[in-house]
């Protein structure tokens, strides 16, 4: 219990965030193109913390091999998922069927860098093994990339004055 006090106050407000996002996702919409183009950002999350972990990790530079492969089977698993949900788009909107992948997506980010965060601080040398990391960079590789997969399929998506 006393480890719920030593998280800190911003990411409640970030969690609720992501979940309304989240559910928000599960209904019809029409959302700017923008924010679809903004979602990638989220790979940099990924980024930063790999690149904290090759100065000290045993495999070094190898997580960066093993991250470019995830962010790769990412991307081409988000551009051949998003299309299946794209109703139409015009110049600045996208129309956008329901679905529980954004919501599996965002918070499925945010509950492995959250439980990344609780094992450096109560176990670190977890972070030093193989798998810990492996897993991370895997899971999380894929649900961040698949983030820009998605933002190239909208980009690619024909533009209709219909919508």
């Amino acid at each position: 219990m006393n480890i719920l006090f030593q998280i800190p106050v911003w990411v409640w407000p970030l969690f609720v965030g992501l979940l309304i996002v989240g559910f928000r996702s599960t209904h019809a919409r029409r959302a700017p193109v923008w924010v679809f183009y903004l979602l990638p950002l989220l790979a940099f999350i990924l980024i930063v913390r790999v690149w904290s972990m090759a100065q000290t990790h045993p495999l070094g530079g190898w997580l960066y091999g093993i991250m470019l492969l995830f962010l790769g089977m990412g991307i081409a698993l988000g551009f051949r998922l998003q299309p299946r949900w794209i109703e139409g788009r015009s110049a600045h909107h996208v129309h956008l069927r329901g679905e529980w992948v954004t919501l599996m997506t965002v918070m499925g980010i945010f509950g492995l860098n959250f439980i990344m965060g609780m094992i450096g601080g109560v176990a670190p040398d977890m972070l030093q093994g193989v798998t810990v990391p492996v897993v991370y960079i895997g899971i999380v590789g894929v649900l961040s990339a698949s983030l820009t997969g998605r933002a190239l399929a909208v980009a690619k998506a024909p533009i209709s004055d219909d919508f």
